[in-house]
């Protein structure tokens, strides 16, 4: 089996005549090709003659381009090229266990991928239930010139995966400097042992501001508790 690809649409594509929208399927799925809005898109193509897989002698290169769509599924043969990418890049070695079984490091005759940042670039705008269709055709260039060797509809999805994960973390905001920090979490009191000099302030309780530091001294050779009046803050 060829590497896993999270967005593969794989056409099984007859050089002898054009395949039209109502007949280009994926091959994986029967259907209409799907794939989602923002992500990588890798088309692999299969080449055939009359059912039989093509020895590729013919061909110079290949050429897939995205078009736009009516909602009835009609491809815009004169609106604007969205995407285009062309290869000359062939797997002439391709077996028909090979492409039937999606086995091999490349079970396919071409690959030609569409990065995220590039279908992130499509208008979504007018979908129905975050779904949209576009049109793609499939150019070759032979000894006898250009041949259109399919086209077909592509149903994009807007999935509204982000990868945030756990997001980022805010910026602490406060206007002590980090020697000021480092100096209260040294004199905090905690439970248990302290570090030395270390002593806590009880304030009272009805709110005057007043209160009592605690601290221990030495007195002859013994701690002795010591308590300090301290003013309100």
């Amino acid at each position: 089996m060829s590497a896993i690809a999270a967005n593969r649409i794989r056409l099984a594509l007859e050089l002898t005549q054009a395949n039209f929208p109502e007949l280009q399927m994926d091959a994986f799925t029967g259907r209409t090709p799907r794939a989602p809005h923002g992500r990588i898109w890798d088309f692999e193509l299969g080449l055939f003659n009359k059912d039989v897989l093509d020895p590729l002698t013919a061909l110079q290169s290949i050429t897939v381009e995205v078009k736009e769509a009516t909602a009835a599924g009609i491809i815009n043969p004169d609106g604007a090229v969205l995407l285009s990418r062309t290869t000359g890049a062939f797997n002439a070695a391709l077996s028909e266990p090979e492409w039937e079984n999606d086995q091999g490091a490349q079970s396919y005759h071409a690959k030609i991928q569409f990065l995220d940042t590039e279908t992130a670039t499509l208008d979504m705008t007018a979908t129905t239930d975050n779904l949209k269709f576009f049109g793609f055709v499939v150019t070759a260039i032979t000894a006898s010139g250009r041949i259109t060797i399919g086209s077909g509809l592509i149903l994009v999805a807007k999935d509204g995966g982000t990868g945030a994960g756990s997001g980022v973390a805010p910026l602490a905001t406060y206007t002590f400097s980090d020697q000021e920090l480092q100096g209260m979490f040294e004199s905090k009191l905690n439970a248990g042992e302290n570090a030395a000099g270390v002593g806590f302030t009880l304030r009272d309780v009805a709110g005057s501001g007043y209160g009592l530091r605690f601290y221990v001294e030495m007195e002859g050779g013994r701690p002795v508790l010591r308590t300090t009046e301290v003013p309100p803050i």
